[in-house]
């Protein structure tokens, strides 16, 4: 999360929610000044109550989101999918692990929970930067 700060109040706000930016700007650091100031009052008034909902709403779907990417059962999800999507050959070279290991997860022989640190973590690693690649990919 950035915060911008302008005559001591948030004037900005961008939350991060993995790959994705939600930027949203406080209404009481712009209005239009053509206003008058009993239609100013209640613009502020209403454009406030809404920045500060969409905010702390923001805030929790931020905090969940960063819990759970942070998360085994996350890190799991993406190094299997991973496994699924990517043939052998590719996650040997990218990876570095024997081609018994990466047969032996990918046919659920063995598993990510009793596979040693240094495995998850490659695998781990490839499997963000390899999503990462792909919603890259998309987006051009």
């Amino acid at each position: 999360m950035i915060m911008k700060i302008k005559n001591g109040s948030i004037f900005e706000e961008t939350f991060y929610l993995g790959s994705t930016h939600i930027q949203i700007t406080n209404p009481k650091s712009y209005f239009p000044t053509v206003l008058t100031e009993e239609t100013k009052h209640i613009f502020l008034e209403r454009s406030s109550q809404n920045f500060n909902d969409l905010f702390n709403e923001l805030s929790a779907a931020s905090r969940d989101f960063y819990k759970y990417e942070s998360s085994f059962d996350f890190q799991k999800s993406a190094i299997q999918n991973y496994l699924q999507t990517t043939p052998n050959k590719q996650i040997i070279e990218e990876t570095g692990l024997s081609n018994t290991t990466v047969s032996e997860l990918k046919n659920n022989k063995k598993s990510l929970e009793t596979s040693a640190f240094k495995t998850i973590e490659k695998l781990y690693l490839c499997a963000i930067k390899n999503q990462n690649s792909r919603i890259t990919d998309v987006s051009l």
